[in-house]
């Protein structure tokens, strides 16, 4: 698959499973992801996404795994933090300081 997602994709509400790992997609999540209430397993990994992770995302509260690694996703993953009820958590990370950056 390529291209973006479409903001329709928010009117799946009733999906469990958004598995669209090693695809050649691209763009900015849209924020109607976070209408997809039932997602269970959110896998994102290995694509072009840029831009950062929509706040909406906190609605997703029946996470129990999301793989975001392998983009281009800026900004932090605080929506995800404070998830203890998350089992299979993948990102990739950038530290930022003043006197340093660092890619972990």
């Amino acid at each position: 698959l390529s291209g973006s997602l479409p903001s329709e994709i928010g009117n799946l509400s009733y999906l469990t499973k958004l598995d669209l790992d090693k695809n050649s997609l691209s763009g900015t999540l849209p924020p109607h992801i976070g209408n997809m209430t039932n997602l269970t397993h959110l896998r994102l990994s290995c694509n072009g996404f840029t831009g950062t992770i929509p706040p909406s995302v906190a609605n997703l509260k029946k996470l129990k795994t999301v793989w975001i690694e392998n983009n281009d996703f800026l900004g932090t993953v605080d929506h995800f933090c404070n998830r203890h009820d998350l089992e299979d958590f993948q990102a990739d990370c950038t530290i930022n300081d003043s006197l340093n950056e660092s890619k972990v």
